[in-house]
């Protein structure tokens, strides 16, 4: 995913809703969530 403002991202990573989610999609436990700087761009 890509955030334009690295605190929207963490507003995100630590939202009520994404909790929902992942906890209907069966998500046990806490994710690792990493906040990357932008890389090379890759080719597929």
């Amino acid at each position: 995913m890509e955030w334009d403002v690295l605190e929207r991202a963490r507003q995100f990573a630590q939202s009520e809703d994404l909790r929902a989610v992942m906890q209907r999609a069966g998500v046990v436990g806490h994710p690792t969530i990493s906040f990357l700087k932008d890389g090379e761009p890759v080719s597929r």
